[in-house]
């Protein structure tokens, strides 16, 4: 086979391996931390009034499930359970809006604390819980999720701020996914639940593309030295 056809070949055998993680249905996923994050008091709709701490969840996922693959990745809680920082915990992938109006709204959040819309993850986080727990009726101070006692009151101030303005019209939450355990689990008896932005299309076109434009700069460079 000529070498012209092999580059093309091997760049396909290769995007498509990171293809997969695309599309998986399950992953493995553990909690490592939560930073930037802050110490507060709420009450939720299960585990009752308890002290947590808020901010951007630190997450480890491993997308093919293979031998210890796990890579560095960020997302917000979206269940009123506690995390697990145990490997091999199998977490399913579900498209947020057809998990629930709530869960389309975290997707939202998330996106919108992706693009800067948030001056910190903590008022993020709250927004997220809020929106999940109380989604007829955005009050941070009150109702099924409530905070009783945050690090920084502008935290929730930011957060009902964001709520009371908040518009998913329009909002195409393809690139994120609720990670459930185990698959089917009711919201309580598990380890937490998450809301994340899965590898997308236009990742995988720079990689293909680097790669390319390296091997062509290096035959390129080849066929220099041999002239």
């Amino acid at each position: 086979m000529k070498r012209s056809l092999l580059i093309p070949l091997f760049v396909a055998i290769l995007v498509g391996g990171f293809a997969g993680p695309m599309y998986a249905e399950s992953i493995f996923l553990r909690t490592t931390g939560v930073d930037p994050g802050s110490n507060g008091t709420f009450v939720f709709p299960v585990l009752g009034e308890i002290g947590a701490r808020y901010g951007e969840y630190d997450l480890e996922i491993d997308w093919d499930m293979g031998a210890e693959n796990y890579v560095a990745h960020r997302g917000f809680c979206v269940e009123n359970a506690w995390a697990s920082s145990e490997k091999g915990l199998e977490y399913e992938l579900l498209d947020p809006s057809d998990t629930g109006m709530n869960y389309l709204y975290a997707a939202y959040i998330l996106d919108q604390y992706l693009a800067g819309a948030f001056s910190t993850a903590q008022a993020a986080q709250i927004a997220v819980w809020e929106a999940v727990f109380d989604p007829g009726d955005f009050d941070v101070w009150d109702g099924t999720f409530r905070a009783v006692s945050v690090a920084d009151a502008a935290h929730a101030s930011d957060a009902q701020s964001f709520l009371n303005s908040m518009d998913v019209t329009g909002f195409d939450d393809s690139a994120y996914r609720i990670a459930r355990n185990p698959p089917q689990s009711p919201p309580g008896t598990a380890s937490q639940d998450y809301i994340i932005r899965v590898p997308d299309a236009s990742t995988l076109l720079l990689l293909g593309s680097a790669f390319l434009l390296g091997f062509g700069v290096l035959g390129r460079r080849k066929r220099l030295e041999m002239e």
